[in-house]
């Protein structure tokens, strides 16, 4: 694993004082023959105090091509926890949605990728008194990324100013059609 916490950054100075204070922690060990398993208690402590932290956006920050971008989401759901679904950004730019709150609403559009941005743009189906319903959504674009002058990718989503190391993890973007079946069905039922 090639990882490192530049020294200039807040959680490189916290990593870096965490890992003195360790250094300094295992030495009195070893001189007062402190019992083993406090030892293991204390380095797993200072794991534990060493969270992941935003930053701010990386400066200079050019934002990754557009391809880059789809070459990593294609394939791929964004996980909607709230809602107990998400949206699949499948190949041909087709984007499909369900959420389990709605079970009988499906989403159908498409995404694209502008300015190291994932953005989509879906027409929610549903019926309502009886008839089909269709309702469009804005074009909305949910996390942007980014790579510093050293190469590091780094994202951050629409809604907040924090920049994190690295793409978004993979509880937020699944590998896969989690809700393939659900969404076959409802496009069948409403011919869409």
């Amino acid at each position: 694993m090639n990882f490192q916490f530049p020294r200039h950054s807040i959680q490189g100075a916290i990593f870096w004082c965490l890992l003195n204070q360790l250094v300094k922690f295992l030495k009195e060990i070893v001189l007062k023959k402190i019992h083993l398993l406090k030892a293991m208690f204390a380095c797993g402590l200072m794991l534990t105090l060493a969270p992941a932290h935003a930053d701010p956006k990386p400066r200079p920050a050019t934002a990754l091509s557009a391809q880059v971008v789809a070459n990593k989401f294609v394939g791929h759901m964004q996980v909607w926890k709230g809602c107990k679904g998400g949206i699949y950004f499948g190949g041909n730019w087709e984007a499909v949605a369900y959420c389990g709150d709605n079970k009988d609403t499906v989403g159908i559009g498409s995404w694209n990728t502008k300015g190291g941005k994932i953005c989509y743009q879906v027409t929610w189906y549903f019926v309502k008194t009886g008839q089909l319903s269709q309702k469009q959504r804005p074009a909305k674009c949910e996390v942007a990324m980014v790579s510093d002058k050293d190469g590091q990718v780094w994202h951050s989503w629409e809604s907040d100013s924090d920049w994190w190391r690295g793409f978004p993890r993979e509880k937020h973007f699944a590998k896969g059609n989690k809700y393939k079946r659900q969404i076959a069905k409802l496009r069948k039922k409403y011919g869409v």
